[in-house]
């Protein structure tokens, strides 16, 4: 595989690597910290999904963060680049599990798409 000057693999499996979305996944004692990075182009429809996850978990976070239930350390909603990484309570977890549940699903359906990792055990 040949490397672009970005850093970027030009080729795999005949697709480019930008169409790919890469997700780092990491639960643990109500602390969340999610990854993504890439876009799905090949997908709208799967880029929409990602995106709509994504989004309702920040929007539930800035009102958790409000609140008082919530503390958010990073949240960056960047084209083809997010960062979230919070603590919170028993509700901000569970926000935080469907997220993950919903792109799991995703990457089920779609795993030339969307590819979730978590840390070894």
């Amino acid at each position: 595989m040949e490397w672009t000057s970005a850093g970027r693999r030009a080729e795999r499996k005949g697709a480019c690597e930008d169409e790919v979305t890469r997700v780092y996944a990491e639960l643990e004692g109500g602390r969340c910290l999610l990854a993504l990075d890439g876009h799905a182009t090949g997908s709208p429809k799967v880029c929409a999904a990602i995106s709509s996850i994504v989004y309702a978990l920040a929007g539930y976070l800035t009102n958790a963060e409000r609140d008082g239930s919530a503390e958010v350390y990073d949240l960056v909603l960047e084209d083809g680049r997010v960062r979230i990484h919070c603590h919170g309570d028993d509700r901000t977890t569970g926000a935080c599990e469907m997220a993950v549940v919903g792109l799991r699903q995703l990457e089920r359906q779609y795993p030339e798409l969307l590819q979730v990792t978590f840390p070894p055990d």
